[in-house]
């Protein structure tokens, strides 16, 4: 079988011949889930989500930002599943909006708003601007718990990666990426969801709805940060990711 693994390099993988390990995406966003599933295709990952798990509450999202909610939902999850978990958080930021919708994208237009719904709002706040600069960013972050680690290839020294122990028994990862652009005058694209049709970014020359998932995460901040946290989780699994 052919993938393509976190560096974005094809490479040949025999799915009966490596032991996947177990992770929950801490999300009920099923876009970011195939998002990360791709990305990471080539990683020995038994992947679920919280659909997979309707027992575990809703995640709090107090944070301040991205990174803090990311941590969260994270540490949320794994302490109710007891399971290796990640989680992102990611949001648009229009510095002439002072920083909004940032970390409130979600809920930018109220808790049971629609993309189309915020994507409006975002249009009226920005109606008769000149200055439309924005910016994606996306947090990311692992847990896993210390007794999980002797699963893994690296369990003697997480501290080299970059990892940190919480309250003394979660090993934590973080990390974040963030991708410029400018809101466009209305909606283009068909692809993509969340703020995708108003987000353009000149590099692609189009907006993030006018291009496919595999364009797209080249170039997203989720892209990048998925990359980042599949080569963590390479080193731990002790694969090339």
């Amino acid at each position: 079988m052919t993938v393509r693994n976190a560096a974005g390099v094809d490479c040949e993988v025999d799915p009966g011949m490596r032991e996947e390990h177990p992770l929950v995406f801490a999300t009920g966003n099923q876009h970011k889930v195939r998002e990360f599933r791709e990305i990471c295709a080539a990683l020995p990952l038994e992947l679920k989500a919280l659909a997979d798990y309707p027992r575990v509450d809703a995640p709090p999202e107090t944070g301040d930002t991205f990174c803090q909610n990311a941590m969260q939902k994270a540490v949320h999850a794994c302490e109710q599943l007891d399971l290796p978990c990640c989680a992102d958080d990611s949001g648009l930021s229009v510095p002439s909006l002072g920083g909004a919708p940032g970390v409130h994208s979600a809920r930018f237009a109220g808790p049971s708003a629609t993309d189309d719904d915020r994507n409006r709002l975002l249009l009226q706040r920005l109606e008769n601007s000149s200055e439309r600069a924005a910016y994606f960013t996306c947090a990311v972050v692992l847990v896993i718990g210390d007794e999980h680690l002797q699963n893994y290839a690296v369990a003697s020294s997480p501290n080299a990666l970059d990892w940190d122990l919480w309250r003394g028994r979660l090993w934590i990862w973080r990390g974040e990426a963030t991708v410029f652009g400018e809101i466009v005058q209305k909606p283009a694209g068909e692809e993509g969801f969340g703020y995708d049709p108003l987000f353009y970014h000149s590099t692609s020359g189009s907006t993030f709805a006018q291009i496919n998932m595999k364009q797209k995460n080249k170039v997203s901040h989720r892209g990048h940060a998925f990359r980042m946290m599949g080569r963590q989780l390479g080193f731990l699994f002790g694969v090339d990711s």
